[in-house]
């Protein structure tokens, strides 16, 4: 009788160690799935494409390390999905030398869809907005319908010309004013560009 209970004990035992031993050994777990190249990155304006190749199925999931469960950061069962900067938390680091703007996150691409596996990877992506320095000079030419102006009164016909020959650079006149002389401003283009007063 005391030699059944000790057998049946360490067989508990044994059967213990089995199932601990097979819980620790995920990683072993054979997926028939695997990434071909490391993932294509396509930074864009306020946003990060990202494009993977697997060697059957699209991953399981894509997502930004520490938002598994937001939509807007973790997409299932595509080879293509793009981050927004807002949404994902997105870390931002302005760089002097060069300059610039840098944005940085993890992407996991996960390949089982219940776990992450030995051959599921995790990707640090980098995308870097350099400071363009440009200066932009202007020439005050003759007038279309005049000389230029030195002087003006209230009621003077005014024209204001603004020419923008280049297609990359462009040019917005808005929330102007004439001071009077007497202390009082006067607006005469609004926030939208919009001509508010006529004085013809």
């Amino acid at each position: 009788m005391l030699l059944r209970l000790v057998t049946t004990t360490s067989m508990r035992l044994l059967l213990l160690v089995i199932v601990t031993t097979r819980v620790s050994t995920a990683d072993d777990v054979q997926f028939d799935n695997a990434l071909t190249d490391k993932p294509l990155i396509e930074c864009g304006h306020g946003r990060l494409a990202v494009s993977i190749n697997t060697e059957k199925e699209p991953p399981s999931h894509v997502f930004a390390k520490g938002h598994f469960n937001r939509p807007e950061c973790s997409f299932r069962n595509t080879t293509h999905v793009v981050f927004d900067f807002e949404k994902c938390d997105v870390i931002r680091k302005r760089e002097v030398n060069p300059r610039g703007m840098a944005f940085s996150m993890t992407i996991v691409v996960q390949l089982h869809p219940l776990f992450i596996t030995k051959v599921d990877r995790a990707f640090h992506v980098r995308c870097f907005y350099m400071e363009a320095e440009k200066a932009v000079g202007a020439q005050i030419g003759e007038s279309p319908n005049g000389a230029l102006i030195k002087l003006a009164q209230v009621g003077d016909l005014i024209y204001h010309v603004w020419d923008c020959p280049s297609e990359v650079y462009g040019m917005m006149i808005h929330d102007c004013s004439i001071v009077d002389g007497q202390g009082n401003n006067h607006t005469v283009i609004d926030s939208l560009g919009s001509a508010l007063v006529s004085f013809h």
